[in-house]
């Protein structure tokens, strides 16, 4: 976010302010089951949990996570995931492109995993298009699809 404030500036090709989002987007301060789900990560991964032992005093973790998680602009909107979640659902914002809520909602879709740096993640159509592991095959992957309802 441009302004330190957490709202989101929306720039036109030419980089001229066409809008701004109205809402301040809060960081969510890491819990401790979140530390502690990191820590299993690599306690546990095939490749880093040899070195876990020795390593496990490195990991160091910030008060809060980024203000956004996750962000596509499709279909003339703006989709901004953020880390909150309520139900086991996460939250999401849709703006218009000068920065109007469309509507804020918690949508149930496959977790995004946090220790993958470049997620496979696509909105299109009103739907959010993710590449995520196959729970029963290690080496094969799945294309979740899930609808957004505005």
């Amino acid at each position: 976010t441009k302004d330190g404030q957490g709202n989101i500036s929306i720039f036109n090709r030419k980089g001229e302010l066409v809008g701004k989002t109205k809402i301040a987007f809060q960081a969510k301060k890491i819990s401790a089951e979140e530390k502690a789900a990191y820590h299993d990560y690599y306690r546990t991964h095939p490749i880093y949990k040899q070195a876990y032992t020795q390593l496990k005093s490195l990991i160091k973790f910030p008060e809060k996570f980024p203000r956004i998680k996750y962000f596509d602009v499709s279909d003339g909107l703006l989709y901004v995931f953020t880390f909150n979640k309520k139900d086991e659902k996460s939250e999401l914002y849709v703006f218009d492109l000068d920065g109007k809520l469309k509507k804020k909602l918690y949508i149930g879709m496959p977790e995004l995993d946090p220790h993958v740096v470049f997620p496979v993640i696509k909105v299109f159509n009103k739907k959010i298009y993710q590449v995520v592991e196959n729970e029963e095959d290690e080496d094969a992957v799945d294309l979740s699809v899930t609808e957004i309802k505005i």
